[in-house]
């Protein structure tokens, strides 16, 4: 399928789940994900908040357990104009609002550190989709791409679904970045050698 028909797919098919049984997978998700070695090893760490309205996966039990593990907990504030993030270190006192679009941020950057992406170990990202091979389906506008692009090559690039993997996406571009991983409620992915 391309990847048109898959955001259609599968928005469907996260918004037909319960509230109840996104939080239950959530929460094996979160639970699964600090439990790895991978996290133990990685000192910062870069996560997207979820947007409510888009059932996404609930990241904030893995950002409490970021916090508790004394690691740094590193989050994007986008800037839709350009579609660039720039990256902030947040702390378990950061007041958080939703943006217009429903992503919670910071909402004071001016006393926190910014992160420069070359520093990020981890990165924790959403996705609508993902195939055997670990290309991903986003929501199309790229952001993710572009930051993956200012990262180290090394960085640790997990992808996190409700869902097992779907059928091959048929049209992946050379400017997509791949995953290493994928995390859902019963199984750990892992891909192709990393990028």
């Amino acid at each position: 399928m391309d990847k048109k028909s898959l955001r259609v797919l599968y928005k469907q098919k996260r918004l037909s789940l319960s509230l109840q049984q996104r939080e239950a997978f959530s929460a094996s998700i979160c639970k699964a994900l600090s439990g790895n070695a991978y996290f133990a090893f990685s000192d910062v760490i870069h996560l997207f908040l979820p947007i409510e309205s888009k059932a996404e996966v609930n990241t904030f039990p893995l950002l409490q357990k970021i916090l508790d593990a004394g690691k740094k907990a590193v989050v994007s504030v986008s800037d839709f104009s350009s579609g660039t993030m720039e990256h902030y270190a947040i702390t378990k006192d950061t007041v958080l609002q939703k943006n217009g679009y429903g992503i919670p941020e910071p909402k004071d950057c001016s006393s926190l550190e910014k992160v420069n992406p070359e520093d990020i170990n981890m990165v924790v990202m959403p996705l609508l989709a993902y195939d055997e091979n670990g290309d991903r389906v986003g929501y199309g506008r790229g952001f993710y791409d572009r930051f993956l692009g200012e990262c180290r090559m090394d960085v640790f690039k997990v992808g996190v679904s409700f869902f097992p993997a779907c059928d091959e996406i048929d049209d992946v571009s050379e400017d997509d970045v791949p995953l290493d991983a994928c995390f859902t409620p019963d199984e750990l992915f892992f891909f192709r050698n990393y990028r």
